[in-house]
């Protein structure tokens, strides 16, 4: 856990200054044991892309990130769609100065496969998908009162995670149907 939480610090030294970044490494920080490193984000459930440095080419964005296939526009969105989620956090790192470090070396995996546990069963799938698809049903009334009480101040936050949680919805329907 020292590594990653050495590679979360050195990234932060390099990143531009931005309040919303670094409370997202922040949060990262305190989530070790959910947060990889990885050279690849293909399958990930939770994949972050940061970019500093030359790597960083104009008209680059230091910061990317999506949740189950759906883009996340910003990192204090991202924090506050993972805050109750326990899933893997893949981090993929564009900046050399960050990616030459000795504590890089050791923490990061090719892709997230690499990282995650043995493969699980149908079974075990079909079981976590349906849990899945429930949290998401959740989420998803839990939006559709907040605009239905009628909060104008906090109305785009809550249509970002009701647009959000219907694509998760969708998306895990397909996984369940095999697709």
């Amino acid at each position: 856990m020292r590594r990653k939480h050495e590679v979360i610090v050195h990234l932060g030294m390099t990143m531009p200054v931005n309040p919303e970044i670094a409370y997202l490494l922040g949060f990262l920080a305190g989530r070790l044991e959910r947060v990889h490193f990885v050279e690849s984000l293909e399958g990930a459930p939770v994949a972050v892309r940061f970019a500093a440095g030359r790597r960083r080419i104009w008209p680059g964005v230091p910061f990317q990130a999506v949740i189950h296939d759906v883009p996340v526009p910003s990192p204090a969105m991202l924090v506050s769609a993972l805050l109750e989620s326990a899933e893997d956090i893949c981090v993929r790192i564009d900046s050399d100065a960050v990616t030459a470090s000795d504590a890089f070396a050791e923490v990061v995996e090719p892709m997230y496969e690499g990282a995650a546990p043995a493969r699980e069963t149908a079974t075990e799938r079909a079981a976590r998908l349906r849990a899945r698809i429930d949290e998401t049903l959740d989420v998803y009334r839990a939006c559709r009162e907040a605009l239905e009480a009628g909060e104008p101040e906090r109305e785009a936050e809550v249509r970002f995670f009701l647009a959000m949680a219907e694509r998760e919805i969708q998306a895990l329907s397909r996984q369940m149907a095999g697709g």
